[in-house]
């Protein structure tokens, strides 16, 4: 069982963007759970992230779950209206006069909420407990539990690290012009929206790699070449052998790759050249 302290947030200011809301709490919490062991995370779809948990899925006692659709998203904006309520004007003031007042039921308290630190405190129990109870089917027989996700960001990392201070983070990137070829058709999104994402995801996975010691990066082109040292990391993280990865990468699913416009491969490039040189794509 997790103990938390509770405290209020009275630096927040209540007309934070979303994305700042998000990360002003995250980065001043508490953490706690480790019912959750491994999180692979991709920057965005046809990335590697499968081949992966089929890799760490080769341990009998591991067991990688596949993707939730991003559920992590719906906790961040619950807890972006429960500070909003919390935070208003109305409700401070109604919490202050009724509490300083001797509880007195005659006066106006229809907007009257807990402080915003409550509300820190409830997100990071719900992520938790909804996760832990989640992922509890067969958790008995094993050991190392966790599950693979190609929609997250900063804000839903930042939010799981707090949540699993101690888990695993495996963090996949592959060459933009090789997803976008890998992309069938019926998942294609605005061309403008996938540069957007890969880059910002991209940005922010380099920077997580760097600074945080459980956060483990890996080219997806790394993997399917089979370099040395990206296997020797993989098979210490998985705790599978060079000949597990070697067998998965042996029996290739689901490969969706075709020729895309010159034009989309120029633009792509064009647009996404800063990353891909930092990565060695260029």
């Amino acid at each position: 069982m997790c103990i938390f302290t509770v405290f209020t947030l009275h630096t927040a200011e209540p007309n934070m963007t979303y994305d700042k809301v998000v990360l002003f709490f995250i980065n001043n919490f508490i953490p706690g759970g480790d019912q959750v062991n491994v999180i692979i995370s991709a920057v965005t779809h046809r990335t590697g992230s499968t081949l992966m948990q089929r890799i760490f899925n080769m341990r009998k006692k591991t067991l990688i779950w596949g993707e939730h659709y991003g559920m992590v998203n719906y906790f961040c904006e619950i807890y972006s209206a429960a500070r909003s309520i919390c935070s208003s004007e109305d409700s401070k003031q109604e919490h202050q006069n009724y509490f300083a007042g001797g509880e007195n039921p005659n006066i106006w308290i229809a907007n009257m909420n807990p402080d915003v630190g409550y509300a820190d405190r409830a997100i990071i129990n719900s992520v938790q407990a909804f996760f832990d109870a989640f992922y509890s089917q067969y958790r008995e027989s094993h050991d190392l539990i966790g599950f693979k996700e190609v929609r997250y960001g900063e804000a839903e990392l930042s939010l799981l690290r707090r949540c699993y201070p101690e888990v695993k983070f495996v963090l996949l990137i592959r060459n933009p012009v090789d997803v976008w070829m890998s992309m069938p058709h019926n998942w294609k999104e605005d061309i403008q929206v996938f540069l957007h994402k890969w880059n910002s995801n991209t940005r922010y996975y380099l920077r997580l790699a760097k600074s945080d010691s459980k956060a483990h990066l890996f080219l997806y082109e790394d993997v399917v070449q089979q370099k040395k040292q990206t296997l020797e990391l993989l098979a210490e993280l998985a705790r599978v052998t060079a000949a597990d990865i070697k067998n998965v990468l042996s029996h290739k699913l689901f490969s969706t790759r075709s020729r895309i416009p010159e034009k989309d491969r120029q633009y792509i490039i064009e647009q996404c050249a800063d990353n891909m040189k930092q990565l060695g794509y260029l």
